[in-house]
């Protein structure tokens, strides 16, 4: 899969008080100065390693990627944005600065950004550098292999923004829908994702959507490749017999994708058997966002019944 997606941060606060306990001796004794609270600015680590101090000016900010673009939007913060890739969604009247892998630099320094969000798994490093030696601010989020990555990469993105309130809200409501998945039983159903037609790409262990279909109490069959996108063979899906067979929506191929499934070698799946193959928009698949992630989640739940 061609998008695909850890931030440390740290927040200290520090209050010193004293206490004074009520004294018998007649002499009146006076009260101790009580020390001001002491507040640490807090600080950020970006996924390069690279130290940001808060807050930030982000009057002028450019996204590098579609997920990032997404979130700045779930947050009510497009007023800010100036620049955008080729591939962000809905936003015509803001310049473009090119595709993710390869950005206009020319075009991004003209923009005169305060901030660059790029992601660590979707932006070339080098492009993020040649961009700091230019003198531009670029932060970059750690990957986005997992459910917490999201959640994580989400926080950052609202304290960058000043919006720091708005996304503890929104994580909120979406945490409480999330529940902790129960241990696994033999009675989940088994789960194919077919993110490609040839090769056959699915998602492995260590991504996203892996998480999004055990939060939907289903088991991946390529849960045990250590790949993130491993390819899986004629064979080893017939083999392995998921009960589902959900296909990430590909556009011009897709009706591709969903017949070959009719070939009489897949006729003994599960899944065909029993005409469970169902579409996913690829967005919800492809661009890891809370929202996404939690739509995801609710559609694989509803596939599963």
């Amino acid at each position: 899969m061609k998008h695909t997606f850890y931030f440390l941060l740290s927040t200290f606060y520090f209050l010193l008080f004293s206490t004074g306990c009520p004294q018998k001796p007649t002499p009146e004794i006076a009260p101790k100065e009580i020390e001001p609270p002491i507040i640490q600015i807090s600080n950020l680590i970006d996924g390069t390693g690279v130290v940001f101090r808060l807050p930030l000016q982000t009057h002028r900010i450019i996204s590098l990627s579609p997920s990032i673009t997404e979130n700045i939007k779930i947050l009510n913060a497009e007023n800010k944005l100036v620049g955008r890739t080729d591939y962000c969604k809905g936003l015509s009247a803001i310049a473009s600065v090119g595709t993710m892998l390869e950005p206009s630099l020319e075009k991004i320094v003209s923009l005169k950004p305060d901030l660059v969000l790029a992601t660590k798994d979707g932006n070339r490093l080098q492009s993020v550098n040649k961009l700091r030696e230019l003198g531009i601010t670029v932060f970059v989020p750690g990957e986005s292999n997992s459910w917490k990555d999201i959640e994580n990469n989400f926080r950052l993105c609202g304290k960058l923004l000043d919006k720091a309130n708005e996304s503890e809200e929104i994580l909120k409501h979406i945490t409480a829908e999330l529940t902790i998945p129960p241990p696994r039983t033999l009675f989940w159903p088994k789960v194919f994702i077919q993110l490609n037609v040839t090769p056959l790409i699915t998602a492995g262990k260590n991504t996203f959507i892996n998480d999004m279909i055990n939060y939907a109490n289903g088991i991946n069959i390529a849960s045990d490749s250590i790949l993130p996108w491993p390819i899986l063979n004629v064979e080893e899906i017939i083999q392995r017999n998921p009960d589902i067979i959900i296909i990430s929506d590909m556009g011009q191929i897709t009706e591709q994708a969903k017949k070959m499934w009719d070939e009489e070698r897949f006729a003994g799946i599960n899944a065909v058997k029993n005409q469970k193959i169902f579409l996913i928009e690829s967005d919800l698949l492809c661009q890891p966002t809370p929202l996404n992630f939690i739509n995801a989640v609710r559609k694989i739940r509803e596939y599963l019944k």
